[in-house]
């Protein structure tokens, strides 16, 4: 019998769920880390091979769709490392027994840490060869933490029973 109840138990449901989703996020932080650190002739061959097969697809011009890639990988990498971050925060708060915060204040704490985060990532690339420290690829890597968030924020809430006020539901609060 005991056999049984473990082998059908939810793997989200196992007792440091705050610890897998702290790794998680380290391990998308530390691909953002080694990402950053390769020198701008490496970057630039991972960026030329994918713009050489998009640009025969799409028969677009190789150095307007330079720029897309290089940037789309900027966002991308810090949409995974926001949706990271909020997964960790949602965790942390019911570990903690809190109640959750409403949609749009829960995603300002994960979009702060990735927001800092692009900042030091941005200075780590000012000392890596060719590379630069651009407030643009801020940004850019700010929105990708943000939307990440944000849509994480709103699954979850969505996911999460609600409660009905007394007032609606026309009952006496017990």
């Amino acid at each position: 019998m005991k056999i049984e109840k473990q082998i059908h138990k939810s793997p989200m449901k196992h007792r440091h769920p705050v610890n897998f989703y702290l790794a998680v996020t380290l391990a998308a932080m530390l691909f953002i880390f080694i990402q950053s650190a390769f020198p701008a002739s490496v970057s630039n061959v991972e960026s030329r091979s994918i713009v050489a097969v998009l640009a025969k697809i799409l028969g677009v011009d190789r150095r307007s769709l330079t720029f897309l890639v290089r940037k789309s990988a900027h966002f991308i990498e810090y949409l995974i490392l926001g949706s990271c971050l909020m997964l960790l925060w949602d965790q942390w708060k019911l570990q903690k027994k809190q109640k959750p915060d409403n949609a749009y204040f829960a995603a300002y704490f994960p979009w702060l840490t990735g927001s800092l985060y692009a900042v030091s990532d941005e200075f780590h690339q000012r000392f890596v060869s060719g590379r630069s420290c651009e407030l643009r690829d801020i940004l850019i890597d700010s929105c990708g933490v943000a939307i990440g968030a944000f849509v994480i924020a709103l699954l979850n809430r969505r996911r999460r029973p609600r409660r009905r006020k007394a007032w609606k539901t026309g009952r006496k609060r017990q």
